[in-house]
């Protein structure tokens, strides 16, 4: 119930109201409070470490601190260890057949979860290497067996659709991704090594089973958990290569000349993975989610809240792109089309205006930067144009969306430094030199 809240698109009336806030915040820190309470026995229990779990994915769309969270996921991680989940149940007697492969499915998940966690804060993973023998569930429906099961029914191929299907590619593929992100994890990543281990992890990526794929597909079911799980999968097999290509992009062997041509090609990839996060969007579009769903709008804020900051990054990735197709006098039809990319985002971050989890700043900070990408740095009149930006953004905000007073707006903009123009303006975000995008957003 704590994680559908983050779906609740309803009107909070009277007792509702009170309702929901429980489940916002007092919910969660109660459920903790009982965890810590249990004794050491309860502790390694396997419902209790699913509790756990639970809990920290509802944590974590509430809007965990990075440190927490990392902290949380390592403790997990070493829990799921005492409690002898890195061992492969094959091998450990006296093990149900039903509980060997929660075991295993559970395992799989807390590693996915430690995965995508040092990602997110940027910290090493508990554990750098994985054998996949024991960490890939079976390929099975929840109803082919259930705690009274003497064997396990054979696992089905990995193209036909099962409810267990995401989990067990995740899981194929995590030994290549936790390995692609390790290679980062070292003070002067090796450039060789990383395009060795990317390549593996796209590898993994390319093979995804077509049920999985993010186009209509007749083979898989036509609904809205389907549809978000389709998009969990992808965004969890790019994240890795993304992180370790950008790492690569930056790193300081991308300065060797004899490195370009591997870099160009690191480039291209995360370009490539940019532009299909930035096309998980057309799906969640309130027309098209009214075909596969009675609530389009919780759908839709769930898809924002857990995805946003890759949608914002991924849009980013694109100015930077637009930005060099200047410098190198590349073709104007890339450049539009990257740049029609982009608007299309900051349309649909102004649609959502006035949901849960939209924020004015994201809109006009990309806003800001597609158009100072887009104008030569040496223009006489750059902060102008930039000043007009703002000012249409806002002005699309509150034409389209009804918002409020725009010079009350403009008092969330007070980090810029001051400046060229009428302090008396409402839209003065003082613009006095060209600013570093990639540190601003936060």
């Amino acid at each position: 119930m704590t994680m559908a809240y983050h779906m609740d698109d309803a009107q909070q009336v009277g007792e509702d109201a009170n309702h929901r806030k429980y489940l916002k915040e007092a919910a969660m820190d109660l459920i903790q409070a009982w965890l810590d309470e249990l004794g050491r026995r309860q502790r390694t229990e396997l419902s209790t470490l699913q509790v756990n779990v639970l809990l920290l994915l509802s944590r974590s769309l509430r809007g965990i601190q990075p440190e927490q969270l990392w902290s949380a996921t390592g403790a997990l991680v070493r829990s799921a260890m005492v409690m002898g989940l890195n061992v492969d149940p094959a091998s450990v007697k006296g093990i149900t057949p039903y509980m060997a492969e929660m075991r295993r499915r559970l395992w799989a998940t807390i590693l996915e979860v430690d995965l995508q966690a040092s990602m997110f804060c940027g910290m090493p993973l508990v554990i750098p290497e994985l054998n996949s023998s024991s960490v890939i569930p079976s390929n099975l429906d929840d109803t082919q067996f259930d705690e009274s099961s003497t064997n396990l029914p054979t696992s089905r191929p990995i193209h036909v659709y099962t409810d267990s299907l995401y989990q067990v590619v995740l899981a194929a593929s995590l030994p290549q991704r936790m390995k692609a992100l390790s290679v980062i994890q070292h003070t002067t990543p090796d450039i060789q090594d990383g395009l060795k281990f990317g390549r593996k992890a796209e590898e993994c990526l390319s093979r995804k089973p077509q049920v999985m794929s993010l186009c209509d597909t007749d083979e898989a079911p036509c609904d809205s958990g389907s549809l978000i799980h389709r998009v969990f999968l992808d965004l969890y097999m790019r994240r890795p290569l993304i992180r370790l290509y950008m790492a690569l992009i930056h790193g300081p062997q991308a300065q060797n000349a004899a490195n370009k041509p591997l870099i160009a090609e690191l480039e291209q990839h995360c370009l490539e993975s940019s532009r299909v996060i930035l096309s998980y969007q057309d799906l969640y579009t309130i027309p098209a989610l009214a075909a596969v769903t009675t609530s389009p709008w919780a759908q839709q804020n769930f898809f924002y809240n857990a995805c946003k900051m890759d949608v914002l990054w991924a849009a980013l990735t694109l100015c930077q792109e637009i930005r060099q197709c200047y410098e190198l006098n590349k073709p104007k039809a890339l450049i539009l089309d990257l740049v029609r990319a982009v608007e299309t985002t900051i349309s649909y971050l102004i649609n959502r205006i006035e949901q849960k989890g939209s924020d004015l700043k994201d809109i006009v900070f990309l806003a800001l930067v597609l158009q100072s990408v887009q104008t030569p740095p040496t223009a006489l009149d750059r902060p102008q144009i930039l000043q007009q930006t703002a000012k249409k953004t806002l002005a699309t905000c509150r034409t389209e969306q009804y918002f409020g007073d725009l010079s009350e707006l403009a008092v969330e903009y007070n980090t810029f430094q001051p400046g060229v123009f009428d302090p008396n303006d409402a839209f003065n975000f003082n613009f006095t030199q060209p600013q570093n995008y990639e540190t601003m957003w936060q």
